[in-house]
């Protein structure tokens, strides 16, 4: 009885793997036959990370990136983990795809870091394509985005630029005092991104970040908005698997 009872599940399995081979083949073919041509795609991805590796062999993504497109042109797709990507690298196509066909690129991708840090893509820069964003779009292309609302707003970049100005020169006035400081040193970088973070400040809340906040505060905030920035450019393995997500990594 027994042994009957493992005959028949032997020959369901076999059947099963048989059914699920045929359907695998006949879906290949399918795909081949398609009449679209697809971009390149770089060989050597691997099951259920796909090319990822490709990019964690590198310490800098875009430089990767350059390199695959001077390999396989400015048009490429890439896989990671279950989602397929398209990587443009020159203008005229990057116009196809966010001018002309704008609506079909238009959605963001749903990460962990737009769940949790963009109120689960309520914030305009990650909201999916819907009404809700047209209204908004619409907004800040009129109030923001225009050559009137620009132009009228110029003096706010002006400030900030010219007060950064000041404040390096008043330091470096008082360092050219001490014969023994040897000068100043200035992170470009943070410099220029101090700037970029007050002027967008003011332009939303009416004052720079220095004027809400003095001293450790002001570098607290500075240091919180940063990490803000940062998380959301960092990766995480459930954005490429999905069904990782319950493990929190």
């Amino acid at each position: 009885m027994e042994h009957h009872l493992l005959a028949k599940t032997c020959a369901f399995a076999t059947l099963f793997a048989l059914l699920v081979s045929l359907c695998c083949v006949i879906w290949s073919r399918i795909r081949s036959s398609n009449p679209k041509r697809q971009p390149p795609q770089p060989a050597g991805s691997w099951p259920l990370i796909g090319h990822l590796r490709l990019l964690a062999c590198s310490p800098l993504p875009h430089i990767a990136l350059a390199n695959l497109a001077d390999k396989y042109g400015p048009i490429f797709q890439l896989k990671f983990g279950v989602h397929q990507v398209l990587v443009v690298s020159n203008w005229e196509l990057a116009e196809e795809c966010l001018a002309k066909n704008n609506k079909v690129f238009v959605n963001r991708p749903r990460t962990l870091a737009v769940e949790q840090l963009a109120y689960n893509s309520a914030m305009f820069a990650f909201s999916p394509y819907c009404p809700y964003w047209r209204e908004l779009r619409k907004i800040v292309t009129v109030n923001l985005m225009s050559n009137y609302k620009l132009e009228q707003l110029k003096y706010v970049r002006i400030f900030e630029v010219r007060t950064a100005v000041k404040t390096l020169h008043d330091k470096w006035r008082q360092a050219s005092r001490d014969v023994t400081s040897g000068g100043i040193l200035v992170e470009l970088k943070q410099w220029i991104g101090n700037i970029n973070l007050n002027a967008i400040v003011r332009l939303v809340a009416g004052k720079a970040l220095w004027e809400f906040y003095k001293g450790e505060e002001y570098d607290h905030c500075q240091i919180t908005i940063r990490a803000f920035f940062e998380l959301f450019g960092a990766f995480t393995v459930s954005d490429a698997l999905p069904f990782l997500r319950w493990l929190d990594i």
